[in-house]
């Protein structure tokens, strides 16, 4: 839920669901079929410049050295416009999860991509709803 009381200095963004800068029970991704396929926690948190995140399969949840870290950083480029830098890294371990987040994040940045310029989604997105 989203509090008035912790919106950032700037205005730019809220601390939806957080507390002090700790996500309450960290986060998790539902695929199509709305099953919860990731999973993870929030390293750090400066709304409204920059997320850190653990993700993880949900079965590996415990055990973090089979963690990755995504990494989301918003740099003000002047005249209302932002850079979003993601960056996950940590996928040595895992050849399938980087192959699987290599095809995955370009479509995900495609579709905010359009959807921040358009207002809508792509078509045959989870976000075209």
């Amino acid at each position: 839920m989203a509090r008035p009381d912790r919106q950032s200095p700037d205005g730019i963004g809220d601390r939806v669901g957080l507390e002090d800068g700790v996500l309450n029970g960290g986060h998790q991704r539902l695929d199509d079929a709305r099953t919860v396929d990731m999973v993870g926690k929030v390293v750090e948190s400066t709304p409204p410049r920059r997320l850190v995140i653990t993700w993880a399969r949900p079965k590996e949840a415990g055990d973090n050295s089979k963690h990755s870290r995504v990494t989301f950083d918003i740099e003000p480029q002047g005249d209302g416009l932002v850079r979003l830098t993601v960056t996950h890294e940590d996928l040595e371990r895992d050849p399938q999860m980087f192959e699987s987040i290599s095809n995955g994040w370009p479509k995900v940045l495609s579709n905010l991509e359009t959807l921040l310029e358009t207002g809508r989604a792509l078509p045959h997105s989870p976000l075209a709803a």
